[in-house]
């Protein structure tokens, strides 16, 4: 079957670059701030974006074990800018060899894999 609608790693691939700067520009002293999502501070938001990315690559590459929500935990040793590139990019690699069509279970639902990472 032809995909339909945008295509989903660029897609991605256009979002991870928007991102790219704010996690690049994200100061120590700004971690502890408030943001939109009231249970979450800067570095827990962070953490939150990273994960989700290793999480999907891990329901890709059939690994498992990232949980998503366990957000109140240190920023990795790398920084964040560098840890968001790592996993984003280990998410692009893994989603360039899949097939997009290929359904995959998640905790939320079967979905082919092109869905997963939108």
């Amino acid at each position: 079957m032809a995909q339909e609608g945008p295509n989903p790693i660029e897609v991605y691939e256009g979002v991870v670059q928007q991102m790219q700067p704010i996690m690049a520009a994200v100061r120590a002293d700004q971690l502890s701030g408030s943001t939109p999502c009231a249970e979450w501070n800067v570095q827990a938001l962070i953490n939150h974006n990273i994960k989700v990315s290793q999480f999907f690559n891990s329901i890709l590459a059939g690994t498992g074990g990232v949980n998503p929500m366990e957000v109140e935990v240190p920023l990795p040793e790398e920084g964040a800018a560098a840890a968001f590139e790592a996993a984003t990019s280990g998410l692009l690699a893994t989603a360039k060899a899949t097939d997009l069509g290929k359904v995959f279970e998640a905790p939320f639902g079967s979905m082919p894999a092109g869905q997963l990472i939108m």
